[in-house]
């Protein structure tokens, strides 16, 4: 796998890079209708996971490490719900979710810098312009994953 690099740590291996999820970004987009979609969003990420499990030789996951950006709309109770259950039967039933949140950023092109939102107020905090959204606080990705081999 590209830019991977497995640490031994004790009999677990820590996956260190981004482990790809084909599928996921347009599982979280699906359809027109605002519906829960963490299940089908989940449903990509641990098909990634088990893929690359499968590709290492490993026996168990222990942790999954995700990075969800505030903009993917996903909800933190609905997605841990959708991990437990389809979870149950697979090497990865019993291991850790772990999420890291982004926020979102923006870019002013007046003062030519970025800043966080603060609340409801999308201005720039030095100027008072609307900046433009940078990609940050969109991301929805595998971090990285622990594992028995």
């Amino acid at each position: 796998m590209p830019g991977g690099i497995f640490a031994m740590i004790g009999r677990a291996v820590r996956h260190k890079g981004r482990v790809p999820t084909p599928g996921a970004a347009d599982a979280a987009r699906a359809g027109g209708v605002r519906r829960v979609h963490e299940i089908s969003v989940m449903t990509a990420l641990l098909d990634s996971v088990e893929a690359h499990a499968t590709r290492i030789g490993a026996k168990k996951v222990l942790a999954i490490n995700l990075v969800i950006g505030e903009r993917a709309s996903i909800i933190d109770d609905s997605l841990l719900f959708a991990f437990d259950l389809l979870t149950l039967g697979t090497r990865a039933e019993g291991a850790a979710l772990n999420v890291r949140r982004t926020r979102m950023r923006f870019h002013c092109a007046p003062c030519d810098d970025d800043y966080h939102r603060t609340g409801t107020d999308f201005r720039c905090p030095r100027c008072g312009a609307v900046g433009q959204v940078t990609d940050e606080g969109s991301e929805l990705l595998i971090e990285s994953m622990e594992v028995e081999e």
